[in-house]
C-alpha cells in the first residue's frame, strides 16, 4: 500500500521547494544567481582596492565608507580585516540559497541579462541628475551626484580611472549591502513584527528610513555652507529608487544599477576621464 506522502493530493513536503515558474524575473532574484552575478564585481573590487586604492608610502587604503562601517561592526565583535564584509556577503547569499532550498542548477544566460537590466535601471538616475544639473553635466554630477562615498576627502577627479572604477564597484556592493539588504530588512522586521503596522506599511517605512539614512550618509554640504538642496533631493530620490528596486527586482539588480551609475559618473563622464591617469592612491 503506497505511503500517504506519495499521494497526488498530499505532496511530499520533504522535497526541495523549487520556484513554480523558471522565468528570468524569478531566477535573477535567487541567491545563487545573485552570488554568481556579483562575484566578478567582488573580486575586481577587492583586487582593485589593493592595487589602485592603496598608498604604499602612507600605508593606508582608501575604502568605501559603507565598507568601513561594516568592517567596524566586525571589529566590535573581535574580528578584523577589510575583506570581512566581502566574505560575509558571500556567506549570507550561500546561506540564503541553502535555506531557500532552490535548485543548484545555474542558468548561465540569466547573468548577462542581469547585467543588461542593471544598465537599463541605472538610466533613470542619470536622467534625474541631468534634470537637476545647473552647470555642465560632467562637472556638476561628479561634484554633487556621485553615489560613492569614500573614507578620505581626496577629490575623486584626481584619481586614476582604475581607482574610480574600483570605487564605483565598491559603492554598489557595500552601500547596497548596508542600506538595502541590512537596513531595509531590519526596519521591516521591527515595524512588522514589533510594532505590527502591516506588511505594506512596514515596507514603505523601511524604504523611507533607508533613503533618509542613505542621503545623510553622503556629503550634502553646499560650497557656501549649509545643505545643498539639489544634492540632498537627489540622494533622497536615489535612496527611494534603490529601495523600491531592491524590493521589486532583488539585491543583484540594485547592486548592478548602483555600480553602473557610478561607473558612468566616475569613469565615462568624469572631467578626468579624458586626461592622463594620475598615480594610484
Amino acid at each position: 500500500m503506497p505511503s500517504p506522502r506519495t499521494h497526488a493530493s498530499d505532496p511530499d513536503t520533504s522535497r526541495p521547494v523549487y520556484p513554480r515558474r523558471h522565468t528570468y524575473a524569478e531566477t535573477s532574484k535567487t541567491p545563487l544567481h545573485i552570488l554568481l552575478f556579483l562575484l566578478p564585481m567582488l573580486v575586481l573590487y577587492e583586487l582593485g582596492s589593493v592595487i589602485y586604492l592603496t598608498d604604499p608610502t602612507a600605508g593606508h587604503v582608501q575604502i568605501i565608507e559603507a565598507q568601513g562601517m561594516l568592517a567596524g561592526f566586525f571589529r566590535a565583535f573581535g574580528a578584523a580585516g577589510l575583506h570581512l564584509p566581502a566574505i560575509a556577503l558571500v556567506v549570507v547569499l550561500l546561506v540564503q540559497h541553502v535555506l531557500a532550498r532552490h535548485r543548484n542548477t545555474v542558468r548561465w544566460r540569466v547573468l548577462p541579462l542581469m547585467a543588461a537590466e542593471s544598465g537599463a535601471t541605472a538610466l533613470p538616475l542619470l536622467l534625474m541628475a541631468m534634470l537637476l544639473a545647473s552647470t555642465p553635466l560632467a562637472e556638476f554630477v561628479l561634484a554633487n551626484f556621485t553615489l560613492a562615498s569614500i573614507s578620505q576627502s581626496d577629490q575623486l577627479a584626481t584619481l586614476s580611472w582604475q581607482a574610480r572604477a574600483t570605487i564605483a564597484l565598491g559603492a554598489g556592493l557595500y552601500e547596497e549591502l548596508l542600506f538595502r539588504m541590512i537596513l531595509i530588512e531590519a526596519v521591516h522586521l521591527i515595524a512588522a513584527d514589533l510594532f505590527r503596522i502591516g506588511e505594506r506599511r512596514s515596507r514603505i517605512a523601511a524604504v523611507v528610513v533607508s533613503a533618509i539614512a542613505f542621503a545623510a550618509y553622503h556629503d550634502l554640504a553646499a560650497p557656501g555652507g549649509g545643505i545643498d538642496a539639489a544634492t540632498a533631493a537627489f540622494m533622497l530620490i536615489a535612496g527611494i529608487y534603490f529601495g523600491l528596486l531592491y524590493l521589486w527586482r532583488g539585491f543583484g539588480i540594485v547592486v548592478g544599477a548602483h555600480a553602473v551609475y557610478d561607473l558612468i559618473v566616475l569613469v565615462a563622464i568624469s572631467p578626468a576621464a579624458t586626461a592622463p591617469a594620475t598615480s594610484p592612491v
